[in-house]
């Protein structure tokens, strides 16, 4: 079984790059294999593992939990929020904090809603395959240029990073290693960077609140456990 049985298809990268751009998830053959080798240097070992970096996440979920852990809550919600925390923090450097409150929040919380209903665009545009362009709000273009305009911030500073890679190397200086400075010493491209971050925020954060919702669902259901 190989790469090249899966393929993504016209169709999803049709309806997939608007919101995330050119990534792993909308390329096929042999350039998915080259966005792949890209990325992989953002999960060098040493930063992967990093735990303590997500503890403060967790404590401002739990804080959002009622106390004394008799009244129902749902945490599908929480879930979905703790891992665009954590994501973001990874991925960007900095998090979108949509955990803590309202007002420190505030940019996060925008970006994180309008990446969720462009996901649901996206989706739909998929399922309309061509006759998608017959729908325009399918297509979501307010919520891309939320989402847009927040990475933004991002990849100007991985580009940043490149030049200031660049200076440090000759001098012999080494800079801490992240996310951005990884993708900023393999990709010389704006898109490409804004492209490699938002599919790699995709892979990480829906899949990971779907685990925690379903875990719970399935431990709620088996008290003995």
């Amino acid at each position: 079984m190989r790469v090249d049985d899966f393929g993504v298809g016209k169709q999803r990268a049709d309806a997939f790059e608007p919101l995330i751009g050119h990534g792993i998830f909308t390329a096929d053959g042999e350039d998915a294999a080259r966005l792949r080798k890209l990325v992989k240097p953002c999960f060098a070992w040493g930063r992967s593992d990093n735990l303590a970096m997500f503890e403060p996440h967790l404590q401002n979920l739990i804080a959002r939990l009622p106390e004394g852990g008799r009244d129902p809550v749902d945490l599908a919600p929480l879930f979905s929020a703790l891992t665009m925390d954590v994501s973001t923090e990874f991925l960007f450097d900095e998090s979108t904090c949509v955990l803590s409150s309202q007002h420190t929040a505030s940019t996060g919380i925008r970006f994180s809603k309008a990446f969720d209903s462009g996901q649901k665009g996206v989706i739909k545009a998929f399922a309309l395959g061509s006759l998608a362009n017959l729908v325009p709000e399918v297509r979501a273009s307010k919520e891309q240029q939320v989402v847009r305009n927040f990475m933004d911030q991002y990849v100007n500073r991985a580009m940043g990073l490149r030049i200031g890679t660049q200076a440090q190397q000759e001098t012999g200086k080494k800079l801490v290693y992240s996310c951005l400075e990884a993708l900023s010493q393999q990709i010389d491209d704006p898109e490409l960077i804004r492209g490699a971050l938002l599919n790699l925020l995709l892979a990480g954060r829906d899949t990971t609140a779907s685990l925690l919702s379903n875990l719970f669902f399935v431990l709620a259901r088996r008290p003995q456990i």
